[in-house]
């Protein structure tokens, strides 16, 4: 699954009663897809226009979908309703985004989030010697013995064992632990961290067997990584404050 968002440029239906519609960079829509979801979200109307509704447009053919146009999913009178769950995405690609509708009967819509379901999509093609659609993204797992869709599920995790899963992740935290007695920083347990981290990728491209268990351990440490980075950075605010 993957999501991009895209500009809109439209010109205004001749049937539909409303003044052209405008594309209002405030208007910062936000999309994402998760559990075959799509949870929408934007910031509020600011214009001093009287506010009529909100109306949440969806479309699987037309890139830059406006109302009334296309039709909307949702709507609200609330100027504080500003976000929106929407539980039956089709399969493939769907345009979303929101207009603002005043009783000026303007239309001031935000940016296009586009969102691929793919969880339902099926492009048929050639089947490779295993029989997985290579042309659907399916990729042959071994361990498994099964076709898999690589952005579902990685092959390499399932050799971890939950059991295996405890050990490598004590290992890690009696690491981290270990980095953090001795450096005093956030800033120094970074760098030590981030040298690690290359070490061991170094060490996967010789030993590629256990490439799969480094990456593990490399996701472990790119947290702490992240956790640091973002301890710094607070601090690191207060002080540009003044």
């Amino acid at each position: 699954m993957w999501i991009l968002s895209v500009g809109a440029t439209y010109n205004s239906s001749a049937n539909n009663w409303y003044n052209a519609a405008i594309f209002d960079w405030s208007i910062k829509f936000n999309a994402e897809l998760r559990d075959w979801k799509v949870y929408a979200s934007w910031t509020k109307y600011n214009k001093n226009e009287g506010f009529k509704y909100y109306k949440v447009i969806k479309s699987q053919k037309v890139l830059s979908p406006i109302y009334p146009d296309n039709w909307y999913i949702k709507y609200s009178s609330d100027i504080n309703y500003l976000s929106y769950v929407d539980e039956k995405v089709k399969s493939g690609i769907n345009y979303y985004r929101v207009c603002a509708i005043t009783k000026e009967k303007n239309r001031y819509c935000s940016n296009v989030v586009k969102i691929v379901n793919e969880k339902e999509l099926r492009v048929w093609g050639d089947r490779d010697s295993h029989g997985c659609y290579s042309s659907a993204g399916y990729t042959w797992c071994g361990v498994k013995n099964k076709c898999i869709r690589t952005w579902e599920e990685k092959c390499e995790v399932s050799q971890i064992s939950e059991s295996k899963k405890m050990k490598l992740d004590k290992l890690v935290s009696k690491f981290v632990k270990k980095i953090e007695d001795k450096y005093g920083t956030n800033e120094k347990r970074v760098r030590i961290l981030k040298i690690v981290v290359q070490k061991l990728n170094k060490l996967a491209v010789k030993r590629p067997k256990i490439k799969y268990i480094i990456d593990y351990i490399n996701t472990k440490l790119k947290e702490k990584v992240f956790e640091f980075e973002s301890d710094i950075e607070s601090v690191e605010n207060i002080f540009n404050e003044y």
